[in-house]
């Protein structure tokens, strides 16, 4: 649910960087050099979705501790840490996201250049195939980043967000990873559930041979985070 709703946010913020875009283009020409895009809309989409996320997460990561279905009221201090997490932890994912998504937009606009010149196009005709169809074609890269970046980052942002909430009880527990079972689930996520099941809640999960505090982890390299589906779950201990 969160992923499929933040991927449609995700998508119009491409949108509105795709038009800023034709706009630079539309004023400058075909010669115009996109060097940057606007990191305040990226950064701000994805502070959104984790505080979204992240809380949600927060409360049922009580509910779970408590072992009740009653409402959960927001603690402010999950939302100041979940900021500060995004601000702190997460400045290398925001860099990545930016940088792939400038390279995108740089790259959509070669292809339409270079089609234009193959088809012995003007420079004015080739300025108005990316003036009119540069979003078309941007769409179709943005639709998978959308999907890419709502799919592993809701993830994280849950597994974070409720490490959030079970741990403002300051209540002792022990903790499970919970493997995403599907075709696509990594062996070593698997093999993560049988090695970390019900351990103390200061020894880090170990998965792929790797230390984290979550399933997602920021710290987790790539090939053990990114389209991750793992969950975990918290007991109290009696």
């Amino acid at each position: 649910m969160y992923a499929t709703r933040w991927a449609s946010r995700w998508m119009k913020t491409y949108k509105a960087i795709g038009n800023d875009v034709v706009k630079k283009v539309r004023n400058e020409g075909m010669l115009a050099e996109v060097r940057e895009i606007s990191t305040k809309i990226i950064n701000t989409t994805f502070a959104d979705m984790y505080v979204d996320v992240g809380v949600a997460f927060a409360k049922d990561g009580v509910k779970m501790m408590k072992r009740s279905k009653a409402e959960v009221e927001t603690d402010s201090r999950w939302v100041d840490d979940i900021n500060r997490f995004v601000e702190e932890e997460c400045a290398t994912i925001l860099i990545s996201i930016t940088e792939t998504t400038l390279a995108e937009a740089q790259g959509t606009i070669k292809r339409i250049i270079s089609n234009g010149i193959e088809q012995g196009l003007s420079i004015e005709d080739i300025t108005g195939n990316i003036i009119g169809n540069f979003q078309k074609e941007w769409g179709r890269k943005a639709k998978w980043m959308a999907r890419r970046i709502a799919q592993t980052e809701t993830i994280r942002a849950s597994n974070y967000g409720t490490k959030e909430g079970v741990d403002s009880l300051g209540i002792p527990y022990v903790k499970s990873w919970l493997a995403g079972y599907d075709a696509k689930v990594r062996e070593t996520h698997l093999q993560a559930q049988i090695d970390n099941s019900r351990i103390p809640e200061d020894q880090p999960f170990i998965v792929g041979g790797f230390e984290c505090d979550y399933p997602g982890d920021p710290n987790l390299p790539p090939e053990e985070s990114v389209n991750c589906r793992c969950s975990w779950t918290a007991e109290p201990v009696d």
